[in-house]
């Protein structure tokens, strides 16, 4: 059975690879998770999980590319997402759209 069969497996996968600092697996499942986004009901704590995983794995353009996919499936942004990218953008010396990103957000969801 692969991972994405069910969101609740892909995120304690994912959460565990995190807490334990598993890269080689947390690497896996992402991978698992691209190939299967299209076809799954990710939510905004599915993606709030794949945005740390591809900043903790130093991928700000992946995260990026999460977020945007986040956005055109209609997931709306929470303060937890919002300050999720915003740290994968920083921790990428992304200094500048960190900021962007915060005032596009200041006042809706940062509080």
């Amino acid at each position: 059975e692969d991972i994405c069969s069910s969101l609740r497996v892909l995120h304690v996968v994912l959460s565990t690879c995190l807490r334990w600092l598993d890269f080689k697996h947390l690497d896996l499942a992402l991978r698992e998770f691209q190939r299967h986004e299209h076809s799954m009901r990710a939510t905004g704590y599915t993606y709030l999980l794949v945005l740390r995983a591809n900043a903790a794995l130093g991928r700000t353009d992946a995260a990026q590319l999460v977020w945007e996919n986040m956005l055109r499936r209609n997931v709306q942004p929470t303060a937890v997402l919002v300050a999720s990218m915003i740290s994968a953008l920083v921790s990428g010396k992304r200094v500048d759209e960190a900021l962007d990103l915060f005032r596009t957000y200041q006042g809706t969801v940062c509080y």
